[in-house]
């Protein structure tokens, strides 16, 4: 193989294998920014009720884990301070419950990305 024959090939295989994560990430529907999932559209899961990921937390079940939750429900009127009345486990440090509706979520205090879900009725 000559020398341009090299450098073209490796150059195709660049380009192929960089292609792999965002063809991923298309197919798996995930962002660019996996904490900023604003405007959700129903390719993001198969027909059913709620969709793949089940049914998330908040007023229109947009809410999942990994999402970062809303500046209007990191207010500490959204704040469980009573855990254990509420059947949850004990928050690690650096986390807090918040109660949306009859859904209870974890979230990072810092930067309010959703550790964990606990659904309602």
């Amino acid at each position: 193989m000559n020398k341009k024959s090299i450098i073209f090939l490796v150059l195709a295989l660049t380009i192929g294998l960089s292609a792999l994560p965002v063809a991923q990430a298309e197919r798996y529907g995930r962002d660019d920014d996996r904490h900023s999932r604003q405007g959700r559209d129903d390719r993001r899961g198969p027909p059913g009720r709620y969709g793949e990921r089940g049914r998330g937390v908040g007023p229109n079940h947009a809410f999942y884990r990994g999402d970062r939750l809303p500046l209007e429900y990191r207010g500490r009127q959204y704040v469980v301070e009573n855990w254990r009345e509420h059947h949850l486990s004990a928050p690690p440090r650096g986390y807090h419950w918040v109660q949306i509706g009859v859904d209870y979520v974890l979230v990072a205090i810092t930067t309010g990305v959703i550790l964990q879900l606990f659904l309602g009725n």
